[in-house]
């Protein structure tokens, strides 16, 4: 099971609130679209802006939690990006989503040298999506296998 403590949710909704808002796009979806965009140009402060309005119109759609978690990973604040994978995969409904959340929460533990939490992310991120992530998570486990010997 996952374990969500109640520091990972005050930390997430600590995160999601600091924001003023704004305005653009008109649902959570579209945010987290725009939020998508940023990223690829290094535009980390904007990605944050943007999944932060697409949680505030739906706190219940877990993709702009684990998008947001990738921007915060990619500025090297990993536990903010553990906080908001957790909540994600509490969100998130299909297993692709869930698998490619397993491997990102797997991807941060093992930046923070959390080999055991890595394992079981990726091991999980196998068994969440069988059928597109075997051979991804299955060579995560083994390099991590490889590396605890």
């Amino acid at each position: 099971a996952l374990n969500v403590t109640p520091a990972d949710q005050v930390l997430v909704e600590t995160v999601v609130v600091d924001d003023d808002g704004g305005s653009k796009p008109g649902n959570s979806i579209d945010w987290n679209e725009l939020g998508n965009a940023y990223p690829r140009n290094g535009a980390y402060d904007d990605a944050i802006h943007a999944y932060k309005q697409s949680i505030r119109l739906n706190p219940r759609y877990g993709s702009p939690y684990s998008n947001l978690g990738f921007v915060y990973f990619h500025k090297g604040e990993y536990q903010i990006a553990v906080s908001l994978y957790k909540k994600s995969l509490q969100l998130l409904e299909s297993a692709e989503d869930k698998a490619t959340c397993w491997n990102r929460l797997g991807d941060t533990y093992r930046r923070m040298r959390d080999y055991n939490n890595a394992m079981k992310a990726y091991e999980k991120a196998g068994n969440a999506d069988p059928v597109t992530t075997p051979l991804l998570a299955r060579a995560r486990v083994a390099l991590m296998s490889n590396a605890a010997d």
